[in-house]
């Protein structure tokens, strides 16, 4: 990708070369498109360890930002899943929240599962009994991003134990928004 550091002047009738268009056209997608949106199943993951995936979107240097993703997933009962966020060098966590699908020992109560920390690793999502039911969850951090730029990107593992690696899959079709926020 191409990247311009000032606004191009652009004449009446000038032409417009191809690469200085694609240029633009990426600056345009990266600053207009908040939302990303995982469009295959994740690898998976057999371990504690976290995974970051593809779910990610740029953020300014010096900004505070919320990071907001609906994550459909399966793990099993006994491992849950845990979810973070990974970002440039600097970037802490003011707060996290994680709101999901209820566990396998109430799966049919309408309950929501709700968690609040301020360390994501803190907190993590019920599995089920069954690896075929897809669940999901609701990832929120508020961010301070530090003087470098780069992405977020939301990571996930298994919250406990080990098994194999689709034991614990991030689904496609889950979504991550990055908003700037005020923060007072």
């Amino acid at each position: 990708m191409s990247t311009w550091n000032e606004r191009p002047t652009i004449a009446g009738f000038d032409v417009l070369e191809a690469e200085d268009l694609d240029a633009i056209m990426d600056q345009i997608d990266l600053a207009s498109s908040p939302v990303a949106v995982l469009g295959a199943n994740h690898a998976g993951v057999a371990n504690t360890t976290l995974a970051t995936t593809t779910l990610a979107r740029p953020v300014r240097a010096s900004q505070y930002v919320i990071a907001d993703a609906m994550a459909f997933y399966c793990a099993p009962a006994a491992g849950d899943i845990k979810f973070n966020y990974t970002g440039p060098s600097g970037t802490t966590l003011i707060r996290g929240f994680l709101m999901s699908h209820p566990s396998s020992t109430d799966a049919d109560a309408g309950d929501i599962y709700m968690k609040t920390d301020t360390n994501l690793n803190n907190l993590s999502a019920p599995g089920r009994t069954s690896l075929t039911d897809i669940m999901w969850c609701r990832v929120v951090g508020i961010y301070s991003v530090g003087a470098t730029a780069g992405s977020l990107a939301l990571q996930y593992a298994r919250a406990t134990g080990t098994g194999t690696a689709s034991d614990t899959q991030l689904k496609a079709g889950s979504t991550l928004r990055v908003t700037p926020c005020e923060v007072v």
